[in-house]
């Protein structure tokens, strides 16, 4: 009888297990219980705490919003993140319509990207630096050089 029952009791906890989970429902990355203009006043006053939650927000979807709070981040703070999102922004937004290359951005918004990027990898952002990197080997958008795109490379893979 008390194998029946452990049996049972097994039975139970595994249905409630598998029927209780709900495989469709996607959990956000981070639970953010701060109204968003919060986040952006406290991110303002130089919080990077807040300014990070807000990065996770706009990770899919950069605003316009989020590019003036990431260019006061970075002018204002020298904050090596918002640079990088900066360049997001500026490379990311004309490109919710497929575009894939900033060959599609008009002259000044790519020059201006470029500048944000350049001072991520100044500011040690390591992701500013393999995709500098990457555009140093191939020359494209800056001028070709293969030796301190190997360098930025070989920074990122340590």
């Amino acid at each position: 009888m008390k194998n029946l029952y452990s049996h049972f009791c097994w039975l139970m906890l595994t249905g409630t297990f598998l029927f209780s989970c709900n495989k469709n429902k996607e959990l956000p990355m981070i639970y953010i219980d701060t109204p968003i203009n919060e986040l952006v006043k406290e991110a303002l006053a130089g919080d990077t705490n807040a300014y990070f939650q807000l990065s996770n927000i706009y990770y899919d979807s950069p605003n316009e919003s989020f590019l003036r709070t990431s260019l006061l981040m970075a002018n204002k703070y020298s904050y090596h993140q918002a640079y990088i999102d900066v360049y997001y922004c500026l490379t990311d937004l004309p490109h919710k319509k497929k575009y894939t290359e900033l060959d599609d951005l008009d002259v000044r918004t790519r020059e201006l990207a470029l500048v944000y990027l350049k001072d991520a990898v100044n500011a040690g952002n390591k992701e500013a630096m393999e995709i500098l990197g990457h555009y140093l080997i191939e020359g494209k958008y800056v001028p070709k050089d293969v030796k301190y795109g190997n360098e930025l490379l070989n920074i990122v893979s340590r």
